[in-house]
């Protein structure tokens, strides 16, 4: 009976022992359960986070070729505005050098219209002032006799 006595002693301590280690594995179950939840939360926002990454990546993509479509749309149209103002400027050009032209021919058509005129009042001038002479000439001799010129402004 000792035999039985004693093995009902060690089975009564690994009894004891099995206790203690019960309530460990009930703890141990419980934080595996908990950390089961948390991996499981973690999960669902990892997801999430590459869902949104995701998004994003394909509105980069989309952003950036719309960008670029619109960056060589910019580009033909500063082409066509670039082309456009050269036409214009060699237009522009072409059309002052004409006026420039017309103007350079009319000023000259007007210094020789002044010119004539000129030239015909200094014949009237010359003409006048010719005609005065024999007119004084034509009365000297006829006897009038002209005041001298300090009488005419007043001298003594």
């Amino acid at each position: 009976m000792t035999s039985t006595k004693s093995m009902e002693s060690r089975l009564s301590v690994v009894e004891s022992e099995m206790a203690g280690n019960a309530q460990y594995m009930e703890r141990f179950d419980g934080s595996m359960q908990k950390i089961s939840d948390v991996l499981v939360g973690v999960k669902e926002i990892l997801a999430v986070h590459e869902e949104r990454h995701k998004k994003q990546d394909d509105f980069n993509k989309t952003l950036g070729e719309v960008l670029k479509s619109h960056a060589e749309s910019d580009e033909n149209e500063f082409a066509h505005v670039r082309n456009n103002l050269s036409q214009v400027s060699a237009s522009l050009e072409m059309k002052m050098d004409t006026m420039k032209k017309d103007i350079i021919g009319q000023v000259d058509s007007l210094r020789k219209d002044v010119e004539i005129k000129i030239s015909n009042f200094e014949k009237l001038k010359w003409t006048v002032t010719g005609a005065g002479i024999v007119v004084l000439m034509v009365l000297a001799r006829m006897g009038y006799h002209f005041p001298s010129l300090g009488s005419l402004i007043g001298a003594e």
